[in-house]
């Protein structure tokens, strides 16, 4: 199941259909969010449904789901993993990747982490892993369990971006720092400044 509210929703129905899999769409308008009531009554209609895809944020409008709820309702289905896209949210919204139950996180560099793109994340649950090991169609560059087995050996399956994870590094630091709390609550209080100015 998809939730798509927007472009970024919509690119993972895309991603889902480009690996063949059978794709039930939550459509929701464009700036709204989804209730975690719809979500389960899509998964008692269809409880053989082995994930859910979301956005933490629709970039391309702005809405912010509701994942915590989403990821409750999800427990009385223990075979579904939740795959969340938070690349513009990460580090700007809460969000507790353990506590709340997401099985697949994504992000990237470019947006909140505010250093050049081109460096993306994936932090993935030991179940996860585990239907990683029945799918069939895993492709060579961005085989989860490839990097998680060079990982173990403190490696990359690839040449990794070192000047960009030099940067994280010093982002990270600076987040430290500063706080993550205190870091939401500044960029909270600009956001509504400027939606106030607007």
């Amino acid at each position: 199941m998809v939730i798509n509210g927007g472009s970024f929703g919509h690119r993972w129905v895309e991603l889902c259909e480009r690996a063949k899999a059978k794709v039930i769409e939550a459509k929701i308008e464009f700036g709204h969010c989804i209730s975690p009531l719809e979500i389960a009554k899509l998964l008692q209609q269809n409880p053989t449904i082995s994930a859910v895809f979301a956005t933490l944020d629709e970039t391309s409008s702005g809405a912010l789901t509701d994942v915590k709820s989403i990821a409750e309702v999800l427990k009385s289905y223990p075979n579904t993993l939740l795959i969340l896209d938070c690349v513009s949210a990460l580090i700007i919204e809460p969000f507790q990747r353990d506590e709340w139950g997401v099985d697949v996180a994504v992000t990237a560099a470019q947006k909140a982490l505010a250093i050049p793109h081109s460096l993306s994340f994936m932090a993935v649950s030991p179940k996860a892993f585990e239907k990683a090991k029945n799918v069939t169609t895993r492709p060579f560059y961005f085989d989860a369990l490839e990097y998680l087995k060079d990982w173990q050996r403190n490696q990359t399956p690839f040449t990794p971006a070192v000047s960009l994870i030099f940067q994280l590094e010093r982002r990270l630091e600076k987040i430290r720092d500063e706080g993550l709390e205190n870091m939401q609550k500044r960029y909270f209080e600009l956001t509504e400044y400027v939606r106030q100015k607007m």
